[in-house]
């Protein structure tokens, strides 16, 4: 379970260290993802726990990887959360590289 951070704002310089510790878990957390034209679709589950862990990593990817492109989406009635991951050509090559997306399709 991720546990809030009160700290969890970073420097720049720091970005990349937080990053790394809380990839790990953003990537346990995805549910399902989609394959979209310049990127991926990620499903979260509507815990407060995802909310944070996802708003923590927009964060700091915004940081340390500022081509990418976000959109969150977030669904009625305890639904799932949604994050579209996009950017310009070569992005989803980066993404699949970087954070292996590709495993989940």
């Amino acid at each position: 379970m991720y546990k809030i951070d009160p700290k969890r704002i970073c420097s720049t310089e720091d970005a990349p260290a937080k990053r790394s510790e809380i990839l790990g878990v953003v990537l346990d957390s995805i549910k399902q993802v989609l394959e979209i034209e310049n990127g991926y679709k990620l499903r979260f589950s509507h815990s407060e726990e995802d909310y944070v862990l996802v708003s923590d990593w927009l964060y700091l990817e915004r940081k340390c990887n500022g081509f990418l492109r976000f959109n969150l989406s977030i669904e009625s009635n305890e639904g799932p959360v949604w994050l579209e991951v996009s950017g310009p050509a070569g992005t989803k090559d980066f993404l699949e590289t970087e954070l292996g997306f590709s495993r989940w399709l």
